[in-house]
């Protein structure tokens, strides 16, 4: 009876392992013979799957019972993964659980089912499960060395097209080869099999590839530019990318014609990237262009200058000294001279320039003598491309309009402003010998109690001198302090009035909601973009005093949002636990002028230098406390000149 129960324990563990070949046999011949609609025929196929495994349960008396045919299920949600779908292969996972479930309930109350004998289901048990094992483990192999291979695709993709890239000359002498170069490289892979390429010019669409593909519609492509992910489904099987440079400006569009109507991420991804990439190519083009066209112009202008008798100014990029354009090296060192701008020698027939103190992103500042009335003077040059936004031009006028306004000794002397034929602004000013406040804290650190004294006095009547013209700086910074070479100390002088405001309402410069001036510095009510009055510069000052006596900040340094929640919320340390000997009046004049609550502070910052600065002067420094160095031409020798044109409206001008 034993071996007679052996045997048929052997036939049926032999007919179920049957029975699956046979299943899975079938999946693979319809896999094979099914090409379209193949989507739909996989998902029946997983529940197929699910439902063999549940029919062996039951068949076979419970999940204990089943010889492991209930392993056989979680072949479905495996399936399901490798098309891939996340999301059905969860479907079906829940599907194969449930079944389990109805396995385990219906177990012991089947009639008609027939339990493997104890040896034979053993036996089925490790065959299934080594089976599903080894589906488990082909499927996590094939999974992982498709990935592999896709990003060694991608990888290879990449470095051809930086390599293309790495080619000044063939992207900006022949952009048409560069971009089919590179579509050439990339189609047939990922899903895609022609690329065309389409360039705007003049607001019309000009084939830059010809891939056979119909072009796009203006806007098609300007629907992808606002679609998400940046393209957009065009006729059947192909998909519309659109091309911008840096600056967001469209410069065309790629269509792409995907590979049996099958579309991956990486194909999306790389063809987004060479979009990108073609965009700024397009943008060195055009930057090419207007170059080209600049230099031809200013070729021309020169010429006319020279004709009508007027000297142009050449500059020595070493020592940064002036000659006009009958010098081509420097007198004093040998350096073949430059020519960085298109300008007179003699600014206004009037004003001789002598040197170049410093460049910047926005122009740059030179010294100069002012041959009418004998003096040394400096000048701030903007270039002309940067007057295309009209509010900066306002701004720039505005700081003229401004500092003419403010007769103060503490406040930089305008002396004159215009513009040139090319387009160039100009500020005439008078010329600083000196350092700024940045400067000294970052060479010595926090100045005496009486150096910080003169500070409070001659910075606050200089900004008082400005709040009864009806100005607010609104950008009172250490950068913005300058401090002057005097016999006896220094000088204050206030710089850069680009950023201020007529306490009276300009039309289309007054805003709420706008941030102006720099973080660290700012008032509370700056920060959030409040309506400003005169207690904003009484804030900001308190702050520069605060570190020019402690040296220390007010606000936390860091990145911005970690600097804007510091103004809004944190309240510095009175002055007196970090000096000592200051008397009591020093800290309820800064605790008042750093109130959050501008409501706390007073409106006159000369009321409110006046509350302490005769005790502060009469402070003893504590030891070690050197204070700042008087200020040479020396010690302004070591300012450096570009970061004052940081600023693009700045005022100052350290020696060189």
């Amino acid at each position: 009876m034993a071996g007679v129960s052996w045997l048929l324990g052997l036939r049926a563990v032999t007919l179920v392992l049957l029975a699956a070949a046979l299943f899975f046999l079938a999946q693979i011949v319809l896999f094979a013979i099914v090409r379209r609609g193949l989507d739909h025929f996989a998902f029946v196929s997983q529940l197929a799957c699910v439902a063999f495994s549940l029919a062996g349960v039951l068949v076979l008396g419970g999940p204990a019972g089943s010889g492991g045919l209930l392993f056989f299920g979680l072949v479905g949600p495996l399936y399901a993964l490798a098309f891939p779908s996340r999301r059905r292969a969860a479907i079906v996972f829940g599907l194969y659980v449930a079944s389990l479930a109805a396995g385990v309930l219906l177990d012991g109350q089947i009639p008609w089912a027939s339990p493997l004998p104890p040896a034979a289901n053993a036996i089925s048990f490790a065959v299934f499960s080594a089976y599903v094992s080894g589906f488990v483990f082909a499927a996590l192999f094939y999974f992982v060395r498709e990935r592999d291979i896709a990003v060694a695709k991608l990888r290879e993709a990449d470095e051809k097209i930086s390599r293309l890239l790495a080619a000044p000359a063939e992207s900006s002498e022949n952009l048409a080869g560069w971009a089919k170069a590179i579509a050439r490289d990339i189609a047939g892979s990922f899903g895609t099999r022609r690329i065309g390429i389409w360039e705007i010019r003049d607001r019309e669409l000009v084939e830059l590839v010809d891939a056979g593909l119909p072009a796009p519609s203006l806007d098609e492509i300007h629907k992808a530019l606002v679609t998400d992910g940046r393209c957009l489904e065009g006729p059947p099987g192909s998909t519309i990318f659109p091309v911008t440079g840096s600056s967001g400006e469209l410069h065309g569009a790629l269509v792409v014609e995907r590979d049996g109507g099958s579309w991956t991420q990486s194909g999306r991804n790389l063809v987004s990237g060479f979009a990108h990439q073609l965009g700024s190519a397009l943008d060195m083009k055009h930057l090419h262009a207007r170059l080209a066209a600049t230099d031809s112009r200013r070729a021309l202008s020169r010429q006319e200058m020279h004709e009508q008798g007027v000297a142009t100014l050449q500059i020595c990029p070493r020592c940064g000294r002036c000659f006009d354009h009958r010098s081509e090296v420097c007198a004093v060192d040998g350096v073949r001279l430059d020519a960085p701008y298109l300008l007179p020698f003699r600014l206004l027939n009037r004003y001789r320039l002598s040197r170049s103190l410093g460049f910047g992103g926005m122009g740059m500042v030179l010294a100069a003598w002012d041959e009418k009335l004998d003096r040394e003077i400096a000048v701030k040059l903007i270039r002309p491309e940067h007057f295309n936004n009209t509010d900066l031009r306002l701004r720039f006028e505005r700081e003229a309009r401004t500092v003419a306004q403010i007769q103060h000794p503490g406040v930089i002397s305008l002396y004159d402003s215009g513009e040139l034929d090319d387009g160039t602004a100009f500020l005439v000013m008078e010329r600083l010998v000196g350092a700024d406040l940045a400067h000294q804290l970052r060479l010595y650190g926090r100045g005496t109690p009486s150096q910080v004294a003169a500070l409070v006095r001659q910075g606050a009547a200089a900004l008082g001198a400005a709040h009864r013209a009806g100005v607010i700086h609104r950008d009172v910074k250490p950068q913005n302090v300058f401090l002057v070479s005097d016999p006896q100390a220094f000088r204050v002088k206030l710089l850069d009035f680009g950023l201020a405001r007529s306490l009276a309402v300009e039309h289309g410069l007054t805003q709420t909601g706008v941030m102006v001036g720099t973080p660290a510095y700012m008032s509370p009510e700056q920060v959030n973009g409040e309506m400003l009055d005169a207690r904003t510069d009484v804030y900001s000052f308190a702050v520069v005093c605060y570190e020019a006596l402690t040296g220390v900040s007010v606000a936390a340094r860091g990145d911005l949002g970690k600097v804007m929640i510091s103004v809004l919320n944190d309240e510095p340390p009175p002055p007196s636990s970090i000096v000592s000997g200051l008397p009591t009046e020093v800290d309820q004049a800064f605790a008042s002028a750093l109130a959050k609550d501008r409501a706390r502070r007073l409106k006159s910052i000369e009321l409110w230098s006046s509350s302490f600065v005769d005790s502060l002067e009469r402070v003893e420094p504590g030891p070690g406390i050197r204070g700042w160095s008087p200020v040479t031409a020396a010690a302004g020798s070591e300012v450096d000149s570009e970061e004052t044109l940081s600023q693009p409206m700045g005022s100052g001008f350290p020696d060189s």
